[in-house]
């Protein structure tokens, strides 16, 4: 980890525990794995102080820590990925709230608080209790009429087990194992310490007994990561939205099915498998010793799907940015974490589609209610009043013309002209322009699928301007979508090459940031250089259109700053400058990593200018924040020290959004 890195992670945890835990995790960063005593040296700090910072540090997932079985000795280690994470806070907190309300974002923010929460406790945080009975929100028969005191506590045990269920299916929030609190290379020796390696294997057999153990391997890590399969099953069953009476003609269930497999019974920490069996008849509500935590690759996922729509909005528009949108939404259950794709490749042709995260065109009705929006942000056109030879360039134009007049001249001389003769010359011109607009004709234009003609009559129109908003995103250069033609056993898809998009968004992103250090003449340069590969300085001034001393200027620039490269190839073995070709050459990596560590630079420098900020006017913040205060500022406050808190909280909004979106390039570079 670099020293950008761990700055900023340190000075986040100190930001939001304190230095007595900021202290302990800086140490486990800078030496790595540590014990007990290795902490006590360090740190110097006393026993129960370190028990302190090491309890809230384990509470909060922000270190992870392995006994050993053969000598009982507890190891710590660092969780700088989670540590980094407390910037995203208000991120996670804002998304929660929009897509599922208030009490799903409340919940959220106590996790956030509290690291990991049984959900009786998050009971008792909303003061909400569970009733005796067997029906949810009933006494002896008759409805509970709700009080004043119930109104002003809170929201509702009902909603509140919407909105856990909600963030549950989501994956926003996860159920707590043993594993989450060791480390990947702990998790694989426990892994393999429970399934021991068949070394004993006979010669001829021995290849395909080990690939199978080391599949049993991944799964086994998979299962204590993100849950089994009959886990993941039940969760997908929970009630959500309202909830659901024992007879909902809307769910299309068998309740005492339902029953049976909905709530979550005692699951404590450490454990490694659940018993999910009910424990109150009829109530359906989750056991309240599951213990939850944020589940912070699914955010970063949902975090990356917004990037792309804003992408398709800046390069298509606005009602095809929400189709695309829709289409990811529908693809985030089939996806757990980023980066976890099979193919990275950005040619279609060497891209298998069904290794891709796909979506049929029928499950995309949900954006049949804004048809009359989508149809109106397409113009269609007949193809009878296409010109195909408007397409050509000028000079290509010019050539063409003088080419028809040559050979008109040609044939006059020779003997009478057929039409047919004229024909041909038209086709065999332009037979490539053709070829292309028949191919995307035949993709846009093509009869309706059988999904279109199963609809009604009112929604096919809606449903065909959906498709052409869907072809939009495959035609691309980006290339949004990959289309999938239906087949006798397939309906129409659509598959998404996440690899490939975030490489587009890194490219992107890269060059808007030189673009604005050093000018959009040098994202020119960084463009050619990404689409010719390595140039010297003759050639690279040929292709940018520049003069040679303004491009030795910005080259010279973009190489001191580390985004460009620069190869010597010696002519001969004296290394002469003057028998030396330089070639200038552009790295993605290279640069993202430079991007990336600028950026951690820039985040801490903003975090410790807030914090600087914040010291000045201490006396009034704390002042302000008591409290018989809040809410009487007018009255408790002079007009000096509202004048002084109003100029702090300007302050640091604006250095905490810049925070926010420095965060959002460092997402980009490392984690899509």
């Amino acid at each position: 980890m670099s020293k950008n890195a761990t700055d900023i992670c340190t000075i986040l945890v100190d930001e939001v525990y304190g230095e007595l835990t900021s202290r302990v995790f800086r140490e486990l960063l800078c030496y790595g794995r540590l014990t007990f005593p290795g902490l006590l040296h360090h740190t110097r700090l006393t026993p129960r102080q370190l028990r302190h910072a090491l309890t809230v540090l384990v509470q909060q997932h922000l270190i992870y820590w392995s006994t050993s079985t053969e000598d009982g000795v507890t190891s710590y280690e660092a969780n700088e990925e989670t540590s980094y994470m407390l910037v995203r806070s208000g991120k996670y907190i804002k998304f929660t709230e929009d897509r599922f309300g208030e009490v799903a974002s409340g919940v959220v923010s106590n996790l956030l608080l509290l690291g990991h929460a049984r959900i009786g406790d998050l009971e008792q945080a909303y003061n909400v209790v569970r009733p005796t009975g067997t029906a949810v929100g009933f006494s002896n028969g008759k409805k509970r009429q709700p009080t004043n005191e119930n109104k002003n506590r809170g929201p509702s045990l009902e909603s509140l087990h919407l909105a856990l269920s909600d963030l549950l299916q989501a994956g926003l929030v996860t159920i707590v194992n043993e594993s989450h609190f060791r480390s990947d290379a702990d998790n694989r020796t426990e892994a393999e310490r429970e399934m021991p390696n068949p070394k004993a294997a006979a010669g001829k057999y021995k290849k395909e007994l080990e690939l199978d153990w080391e599949r049993k391997i991944q799964q086994k890590l998979e299962d204590w990561e993100h849950g089994t399969k009959v886990e993941r099953s039940k969760i997908a069953i929970l009630p959500r939205g309202k909830k659901r009476s024992l007879e909902d003609p809307e769910s299309n269930q068998d309740f005492k099915r339902l029953k049976a497999l909905l709530p979550f019974t005692k699951a404590a920490v450490g454990t490694a498998e659940y018993d999910l069996d009910t424990i109150i008849a009829g109530a359906g509500y989750m056991d309240a010793d599951l213990v939850l935590r944020i589940n912070h690759d699914k955010f970063t996922l949902i975090a990356r799907n917004n990037h792309f729509v804003e992408l398709a909005e800046k390069c298509i528009g606005a009602a095809t940015s929400k189709v695309y949108a829709e289409v990811l939404r529908k693809l985030e259950p089939q996806l757990r974490k980023c980066r976890e794709e099979l193919t990275s490749s950005e040619d279609l042709d060497e891209i298998d589609l069904s290794t891709l995260p796909q979506v049929s065109t029928q499950d995309l009705t949900a954006l049949l209610k804004d048809g009359s929006e989508l149809a109106a942000a397409i113009g269609v056109v007949d193809s009878a009043k296409i010109d195909l030879t408007l397409t050509d360039h000028r000079k290509k134009e010019r050539r063409k013309k003088s080419a028809d007049v040559d050979s008109a001249h040609a044939t006059t001389v020779a003997g009478h002209v057929s039409s047919d003769e004229n024909e041909n010359d038209y086709d065999s011109t332009s037979s490539d322009i053709k070829s292309e607009a028949d191919s995307i004709s035949s993709l846009s234009y093509s009869s309706p699928s059988k999904e279109v003609n199963s609809l009604p009559s009112s929604n096919r129109a809606a449903m065909a301007a959906l498709r052409q908003h869907l072809l939009l995103l495959c035609e691309h250069p980006h290339r949004f979508l990959h289309h999938v033609s239906r087949s006798a056993t397939m309906s129409e898809k659509w598959a998404v090459n996440f690899s490939a998009l975030s490489s587009t968004l890194l490219d992107v992103a890269l060059t808007q940031t030189v673009s604005a250090r050093f000018g959009p003449l040098a994202a020119r340069l960084i463009n050619i250089l990404a689409a010719k590969g390595k140039l010297d300085e003759k050639t690279l001034t040929t292709l940018g259109l520049l003069n040679q001393k303004s491009m030795r200027a910005l080259l010279t620039a973009m190489h001191q700053a580390g985004y460009l490269q620069l190869q010597e190839i010696p002519r001969d073995n004296n290394r002469q400058p003057s028998r030396t070709l330089f070639l200038w050459y552009w790295d993605a990596a290279r640069a993202g990593a430079r991007l990336l560590e600028e950026s951690y630079a820039a985040m801490s420098r903003h975090v410790r200018r807030a914090r600087v900020e914040r010291g000045r006017v201490r006396e009034t913040v704390e002042k302000a924040t008591r409290t018989d205060v809040v809410g009487r500022e007018d009255e408790f406050l002079g007009e000096g020290e509202r004048h002084a808190l109003g100029v702090w909280r300007a302050k640091e909004e604006r250095l905490w959004g810049q925070v926010g979106r420095l965060d959002e390039i460092v997402a980009i570079v490392r984690e899509f």
